[in-house]
């Protein structure tokens, strides 16, 4: 079983996880790029493509599918956190493409968006 929590820092400490993934300063926050994309979230197709447009973030969801798979499963649950700002846009949409990625790979995945579901926070 593989265990990935999307979440914001500005909603929260990041939760428990073998591997977490920040990426505040790495991935271009797309609503910040088109006011249209603010009422959405990272489980839209619109976002989904404005993150994985961002340079490194194809590379980044590849290294982080191999890391889970390369976890042997006796050590339990694979747990992952991924987060950004507020947990709406990049968090949300790279955390639903890394659960597609494995579960492609006939994995089992249980994800939960921790935050998505809070308005957009801007940084003071």
């Amino acid at each position: 079983m593989i265990e990935i929590t999307t979440f914001g820092y500005l909603h929260g400490p990041a939760p428990k996880a073998m591997m977490t993934l920040d990426l505040r300063d790495f991935l271009r926050d797309p609503a910040r790029m088109s006011p249209r994309l603010l009422n959405m979230d990272g489980r839209d197709e619109e976002v989904r493509q404005v993150v994985l447009g961002t340079p490194g973030a194809g590379t980044t969801l590849q290294a982080a599918a191999i890391f889970v798979m390369g976890i042997p499963e006796a050590r339990g649950p694979v747990t992952v956190a991924i987060g950004c700002a507020g947990g709406k846009h990049r968090a949300a949409a790279m955390g639903g493409m890394l659960a597609e990625i494995l579960t492609s790979s006939r994995l089992s995945v249980n994800l939960v968006h921790r935050d998505a579901h809070h308005p957009r926070v801007l940084k003071p």
